[in-house]
């Protein structure tokens, strides 16, 4: 998201109340009616769907509050899926009509949001790419190379990803068994790619980790 964008949006939004969430409660519930367009101030948000077996299939992570309740308030459709707190998250929520309305009255602003919502919709046909190619190996290291490259904060020549990954995200991400992923996280550290602390990962041969993701 580009500086300007963020800022208007922040401009916005801040006019509103925030709402606060603590790590792991649920945010929206399948089928739960959006009355608002929300924009994330601080923390982490995933989005899962449950099979009929009760399988976790996370649609998207981290930061996709603003696109997907926007997404939502514009077409009408109703959510389909569970969003969670990653960690303890607080939430602006403006009023979706008036916010919809917002968006429309700059056409350059809009247009440069538009960008942003094609962005991400890449990004999810990205990972639904890497869950459907590859072996466990590459779909475990294309993740985490994902979150590397759009959040991971430098220390040296180390990438540390600033919340906890623990395995069952990894799995419910890749389409993996939590075994599986962690096979594939012992053998990229024992290869030195990557370090598993307390459920942080860090990043410590990227160059290695893309290859070993096949990107």
């Amino acid at each position: 998201m580009t500086i300007v964008v963020e800022k208007k949006l922040q401009n916005y939004f801040e006019k509103f109340p925030i709402v606060k969430y603590k790590k792991r409660q649920i945010i929206l519930k399948p089928g739960e009616e959006v009355s608002y367009i929300g924009h994330i101030k601080s923390g982490y948000v995933r989005v899962y769907g449950l099979s009929e077996s009760g399988q976790e299939t996370t649609v998207e992570s981290f930061k996709p509050l603003l696109y997907l309740t926007a997404i939502l308030a514009i077409t009408g459709e109703k959510n389909k899926y569970f969003f969670e707190a990653l960690s303890p998250v607080e939430i602006w929520k403006a009023p979706k009509k008036e916010t919809v309305e917002f968006f429309k009255s700059d056409p350059e602003f809009f247009f440069e949001l538009t960008k942003l919502f094609l962005e991400y919709y890449l990004e999810l046909t990205n990972r639904l790419h890497l869950m459907l190619a590859g072996n466990a190996y590459a779909k475990v290291a294309g993740v985490i190379l994902a979150m590397a490259d759009k959040f991971g904060e430098k220390d040296g020549k180390v990438v540390m990803i600033p919340f906890g990954t623990p395995h069952r995200l990894i799995a419910s991400m890749t389409g993996l068994t939590r075994e599986t992923v962690t096979l594939q996280v012992l053998k990229m550290e024992k290869q030195g790619l990557i370090e598993d602390v307390g459920k942080r990962i860090s990043i410590k041969n990227g160059e290695r980790l893309r290859e070993a993701a096949q990107v």
